[in-house]
Formats: C-alpha cells, structure tokens, sequence
C-alpha cells in the first residue's frame, strides 16, 4: 500500500498511461491492481508469484498519513484468509486478540490533534475491494468488490 500512485510507481512495471488512467479514476479507494512488478520489488514480498505485486492506496486517512510518513509497506487484509470480511473494529480486535489498535474515537482525537482540523473517517462499504490484474493490454477483475470497471 501507498499513500498515493506516485509512492508505488517505482515497485511496478505498467504504462503509465494505463496506470495514470485507473489509478486518477479509482484511488485512493477500494482497488487493489496486480501488476507486474518491478525489479525493487523484493523476491520475498512475492514468492509464489514473483513476477508480479498486488497494489493499492486506501482512501481510509489514517492509513494514508501512515504510509505517507513511511513510505509504502507490505500489507494485508484484516481478516483471515477465505473467511468473512471484517468490518468493524470491534471485529477486527476479536478475531485478533492479541493485536493492539486504537478505537475509532481515539483515532478521530489523534487525527484532529494531528492536523488542527476535524476529519471525516470513511464509513466501511463491508465489501471486500476489487481486485484488478493487468492481463494483455486490458484489465481483468479477479475479485468483484466495491469498484467497477
């Protein structure tokens, strides 16, 4: 994940034409884009399918001012994999019990001390994102979610 298009151009290998396309059209938001990846990106951030990566930038604010901080970073998804998606908090504590996290109160208060200003969280679709791979000069959808292409 990214905080913008412009952090995740060095770890993919697409036109950028195409990638400007639907990157301006659908991000940040609920769109994950498999690509082929580049060179930087290392063996052991895809093994099973080294030639290509899994991308996207979420539209949620906190993690935007993270990854904006950090620069891009390896993620996943909260839940675990083939079950339900999580959508909510108080889920997410629950499936993971040893995982520390802030409640959306604490983060609407850090955000607001962050930035002098109030900020509108998303509220969560509770669709998983769509998933998008660049297969010969167009885009096939691997996973129908919240985007459309």
């Amino acid at each position: 994940m990214g905080a913008n298009a412009a952090a995740l151009w060095s770890y993919v290998m697409v036109d950028a034409a195409q990638w400007q396309t639907i990157t301006d059209s659908h991000w940040p938001g609920q769109l994950t884009l498999v690509v082929p990846a580049s060179p930087q990106v290392p063996l052991a951030m895809h093994p099973h399918t080294p030639d290509t990566i899994g991308v996207r930038v979420p539209a949620h604010p906190v993690a935007r001012q993270v990854l904006a901080l950090t620069g891009p970073l390896a993620t996943t998804s909260a839940n675990l994999s083939g079950q339900a998606t999580l959508t909510s908090i108080e889920q997410v504590f629950e499936q993971f019990p040893n995982v520390y996290g802030l409640d959306n109160s604490a983060i609407r208060a850090l955000l607001g001390q962050a930035t002098g200003h109030k900020i509108r969280m998303p509220v969560p679709s509770g669709l998983p994102s769509t998933v998008a791979r660049w297969q010969s000069n167009n885009w096939e959808v691997l996973r129908q979610g919240t985007v459309y292409l």
